[in-house]
C-alpha cells in the first residue's frame, strides 16, 4: 500500500489554529444565549416561588453555578484524571517510557564516567 501524500496550506493551519483559539469567546456567546432561553422557558416557573428573580440575578445565579462547577472539576477529577493517565502510561512499558528509562541509564553512565 503506497504512502498517501501530504498537501501543506499555510493558510489554512493559520485560519484552523485562529478558529480553535477563538472558540472559548464562542462558547461564551453560546452559553449566555442559552442561559436567556432557559431564563425564558423556566420563568413562568420561577416567578411564583421566586418574585425577586430578575433575569440579571438568574445570569448572575447561572455563572456563580458554574463557577463552582469548574472549581469542583480541579479540586477533585483533574488530579484524578493526571492520576490515571500516570498509570496508563507507566502501567504498559510503552515506548516514551522505555525511552525514557534508556535516557536515564545513559546519563547514569555519564555521572559514573565523568567521576560525579
Amino acid at each position: 500500500m503506497g504512502r498517501i501524500r501530504q498537501k501543506n496550506i499555510p493558510w489554512l493551519g493559520g485560519f484552523i489554529e485562529s478558529l480553535y483559539n477563538s472558540l472559548p469567546i464562542l462558547s461564551i456567546i453560546n452559553f449566555l444565549s442559552i442561559i436567556t432561553v432557559f431564563y425564558i422557558s423556566l420563568r413562568e416557573y420561577l416567578l411564583p416561588w421566586f418574585p425577586w428573580i430578575t433575569f440579571r440575578l438568574f445570569i448572575i445565579f447561572m455563572v456563580v453555578l458554574v463557577f463552582l462547577l469548574i472549581l469542583l472539576m480541579y479540586k477533585f477529577v483533574i488530579p484524578s484524571l493526571w492520576v490515571f493517565r500516570g498509570k496508563q502510561l507507566y502501567g504498559f512499558e510503552s515506548e516514551l517510557m522505555q525511552e525514557i528509562k534508556k535516557l536515564g541509564e545513559e546519563v547514569k553512565e555519564l555521572k559514573e564516567g565523568s567521576g560525579k
